[in-house]
């Protein structure tokens, strides 16, 4: 029986369609960047045909994909689109919003890094005040919904918005610590 990795993305977002490729490109093959829901890989694929709009879910796991042909390799921040680049923010709130439980249990479940670091406090805005109510909110409660979050935790800003800044910082690769993200490699195509 064949062992599924559990690293590779199954489904994915397009960040950006470029109907006659990259224009510096010898080849001319249509080109859609993608940015995978579960680990926010950044992807380059060829699609099937030319019906891909910009913000649609695809298929990317290992079965039958109705409209990617081939993934060519993992991308990096720098080597996305302006276009890319500029969808990506919109691209990351809708995957956190369509997966509210999975963030949530995030908030729910989030441990020390080390002695000195929670991995709350790498999200941009969290730091010891908001890290101690969170967690005494979480004690008492587990929290349920983005909006139980924002409601139990005072003055903290939007959950979305702080997981989206902090993906984005990971994808950048401004981070020491990748907690949302996979880490990029060195060399990307």
């Amino acid at each position: 029986m064949e062992q599924i990795r559990e690293d590779l993305e199954e489904y994915a977002l397009v960040i950006d369609y470029l109907p006659t490729g990259k224009s510096f490109s010898a080849r001319s093959e249509p080109i859609l960047q993608l940015l995978g829901e579960t680990k926010f890989t950044l992807l380059e694929a060829v699609p099937k045909d030319g019906d891909v709009k910009v913000g649609e879910r695809l298929y990317i796991g290992k079965g039958e994909r109705d409209k990617v042909s081939l993934i060519k390799s993992r991308l990096s921040y720098e080597n996305l689109t302006e276009g890319a680049k500029n969808e990506l923010h919109n691209a990351i709130t809708t995957i956190i919003r369509g997966n509210e439980k999975r963030f949530v249990d995030f908030f729910n479940t989030a441990s020390p890094l080390n002695i000195r670091m929670h991995s709350l406090e790498l999200l941009p805005g969290i730091g010891k005040k908001h890290l101690a109510a969170i967690i005494d909110a979480r004690e008492e409660k587990p929290f349920e919904s983005f909006h139980d979050i924002t409601n139990r935790v005072p003055l903290l800003q939007d959950p979305v918005k702080l997981l989206t800044e902090r993906i984005l910082l990971e994808l950048k690769g401004d981070s020491r610590f990748y907690i949302l993200t996979r880490p990029q490699h060195a060399h990307t195509a």
